[in-house]
């Protein structure tokens, strides 16, 4: 490996004695320092602070100011935005269709988070099973709704 020209690498130096490995105490931890290049931290802190900035802006401050205007009565064709306080959600509450979609929605999204991961879980035990007959069957169904866009889209193209 090493041809001629080659200089060795340096032994790694423990951080603790190797008597200490015989004690009862866990295997001595072998420290490693990466090395850290110029503007490598500065470009790490700016790459987090734009995203955190992305954050703020296209996601905190939407949702800050949908929740201010829900304690308005807003118009935006004409530009009204007067204060109504709690009237809003008190309306929401009395609201027979509010309560109707509320409990639709539940229980629309608890059967399909149980269907999607029991069906999920089942096909993945079918492809991964020594018990399973016709493997190639169900990795077909698994991997169906990836290739059909793949092979549709040149096609319908034509």
């Amino acid at each position: 490996m090493g041809g001629e020209g080659a200089t060795p690498r340096p032994p790694i130096v423990m951080s603790k004695q190797i008597s200490a490995a015989a004690s009862s105490s866990p295997s001595p931890t072998v420290t490693r320092h990466r090395r850290t290049y110029k503007g490598e931290r500065s470009l790490r802190n700016s790459v987090v602070a734009l995203i955190v900035l992305f954050n703020a802006v296209l996601l905190v401050y939407p949702i800050g100011k949908a929740f201010s205007g829900s304690f308005h009565q807003w118009n935006p064709l004409n530009g009204t935005y007067k204060w109504v306080g709690t009237q809003n959600y008190s309306d929401l509450f009395r609201d027979p269709a509010f309560w109707t979609s509320l409990t639709n929605t539940l229980y629309f999204s608890v059967v399909v988070i149980i269907l999607r991961v029991g069906l999920g879980l089942a096909l993945a035990y079918a492809i991964w099973s020594k018990v399973t007959r016709h493997k190639t069957l169900f990795r077909t169904i698994f991997y169906m709704p990836t290739v059909t866009p793949m092979v549709l889209s040149p096609t319908c193209g034509r």
